[in-house]
């Protein structure tokens, strides 16, 4: 019920009509994307690095606080829920290279 409620409570249209907003969003995507890969440092797979950067619960409770508390306009919190689900798109993108890779290093 809470995510029902909270999508019907967010006005999208401004991402739609400031540009900079869609940016923004593009940008806390590629942050919390890069971020991620960062594991690679550590000798994670890329994509299972990039896996990890789905996110969900963390935005919607920064929106809900941001948006209880006036801190966060209309198109920020929009901004930031396309974010989140720019990550979620992008791990799926991971996943299927994941098992891509898998099925190569299995192939005789």
């Amino acid at each position: 019920m809470f995510f029902v409620w909270l999508g019907a409570s967010l006005d999208l249209r401004p991402l739609v009509v400031e540009p900079k907003l869609l940016g923004l969003a593009g940008l806390l995507a590629a942050g919390a994307v890069l971020v991620h890969a960062a594991a690679v440092l550590a000798r994670q797979p890329l994509a299972l690095a990039v896996l990890a950067s789905a996110q969900l619960g963390v935005p919607i409770a920064a929106v809900t606080i941001g948006t209880r508390e006036h801190l966060l306009t209309p198109g920020e919190s929009g901004a930031v829920l396309a974010a989140a689900l720019i990550s979620v798109m992008v791990t799926g993108l991971a996943a299927r290279a994941a098992q891509r890779r898998q099925a190569r290093d299995e192939a005789p």
